[in-house]
């Protein structure tokens, strides 16, 4: 997840915009929270794309056929707008990881987790085939996983079975490595090059590698539509299973309700997925809880902007004490550390404190360090604040602020992700020493 940019919106249909979840050339997709504390994700059409009338048409289906299609390992759409000048439409937020990141952190999944994917992942995929649809880029990235289940996302090139007139004659639409060969070669599919690539999916979760492999993409899509996939290390029995679906031929596949028989039902008795991931889960849970109206700071260069976007900010007793090793960053080559939060006074008069603001703010400015008065010692060695240097270092950065009215000298304001980076370029939170004059 990242911190808002410049230019994105603020608020979006009652939604209020934490940060951004991802982006592509199509559109921008954001975390909200509506107004009674639902959490969503938004995706939001780039304004280059929302004047033309095709590409609206194609983003009216999507809300349509989303819309029409629930069930387990479907996301849910809560809110649309296809008018709007950035037409844009809200889902249910699944918090956790993707299929994708599960394997890379913890490598490939054991039996139990993978029947289950395979099992409620392939429920899901039947739903969209009754639908008359097809996804047509079902790939490991657009699985997500839950305390419930996977989940199925992203219908944004999914078509129904007559609608070819969407996707150019000669132009495929999808992943390399999980598109099947005939939409390779022809770009036209139905419901068997979902079955491929769900073949293709179960592959990666089962080995922890892409089935035909990474590289160049033409010679991935080669392998796809010339050899065989990597099985290797696969019992024989779901070996044959993905081989088949894995087939060249699209009429040689399984139907998909035969599949799911061959595949291991999965214990109801124990947990789905392996403690290393719903650990992820939980984490990814508690982080949506954590975030709040700070994650929307706005930075703004004060050369090329005039106005300033108010943010209301987090009032806090004090920052958070790093750990020592924390201070002494210099003596750790190339180890993450953790340099602690940046500290910035603040002087208000008592008519701006007693208001809330908007105050007009410049943050990272280079000026003494309130934490050590300039010394750049303190009695537990460097300095957590400005690392001995006995000054805030950063780039200057203007911003209008918001706050409770009635702020007290010796609180705290928290400028989210606005502190200087620590030796991988996460930066850590600037917080606003409070003093009133």
């Amino acid at each position: 997840m990242q911190q808002l940019l410049t230019d994105d919106p603020v608020e979006l249909g009652g939604y209020q915009l934490l940060g951004r979840l991802g982006q592509g050339g199509m559109g921008v997709v954001y975390i909200g929270r509506g107004p009674q504390g639902d959490v969503v994700a938004l995706k939001v059409v780039r304004p280059e794309h929302a004047s033309d009338s095709e590409f609206r048409r194609r983003f009216l289906r999507e809300v349509r056929v989303a819309q029409e299609m629930t069930g387990p390992g479907l996301v849910k759409i809560v809110a649309a707008d296809t008018d709007a000048a950035q037409p844009w439409l809200a889902t249910e937020y699944i918090a956790g990881p993707t299929l994708a990141d599960a394997v890379i952190r913890h490598g490939p999944l054991g039996t139990p987790a993978w029947a289950g994917i395979a099992h409620q992942l392939g429920t899901a995929l039947h739903t969209v085939h009754e639908a008359g649809t097809v996804h047509r880029d079902l790939k490991p990235a657009n699985v997500l996983l839950s305390r419930t289940g996977p989940h199925l996302i992203d219908f944004g090139i999914a078509r129904t079975h007559n609608d070819s007139a969407l996707t150019n004659v000669g132009q495929a639409v999808g992943t390399i490595g999980y598109m099947a060969p005939e939409y390779l070669t022809t770009a036209t599919a139905d419901e068997r090059a979902d079955l491929f690539a769900f073949g293709a999916v179960l592959a990666y979760a089962a080995t922890g590698r892409h089935p035909f492999g990474q590289g160049r993409w033409e010679e991935v899509q080669y392998r796809s539509v010339h050899e065989p996939p990597d099985l290797a290390g696969l019992s024989p029995h779901i070996a044959a299973l993905l081989a088949a679906l894995l087939d060249k031929n699209p009429y040689r596949r399984p139907p998909l309700s035969a599949a799911l028989q061959e595949i291991p039902s999965p214990d109801p008795a124990q947990a789905w997925l392996p403690a290393a991931i719903l650990a992820d889960i939980a984490a990814a849970a508690e982080h949506v809880l954590r975030l709040k109206a700070p994650q929307n700071t706005r930075l703004v260069d004060p050369q090329t902007e005039s106005t300033h976007r108010a943010t209301f900010l987090e009032i806090v007793p004090a920052p958070p004490r790093p750990p020592l090793w924390g201070r002494l960053k210099d003596a750790f080559n190339g180890v993450p550390v953790d340099e602690g939060p940046a500290i910035q006074e603040l002087r208000l008069g008592r008519a701006a404190a007693a208001s809330g603001g908007p105050i007009a703010f410049l943050a990272n400015e280079h000026e003494t360090c309130s934490a050590c008065s300039g010394r750049g010692t303190t009695a537990a060695g460097l300095c957590r604040s400005c690392s001995g240097s006995g000054h805030l270092p950063g780039t200057p950065q203007s911003v209008s602020i918001t706050f409770a009215p009635g702020i007290s000298s010796g609180t705290f304001l928290v400028l989210p992700g606005m502190g200087y980076p620590d030796n991988e370029g996460n930066r850590s939170d600037l917080y606003l020493a409070v003093h009133i004059r």
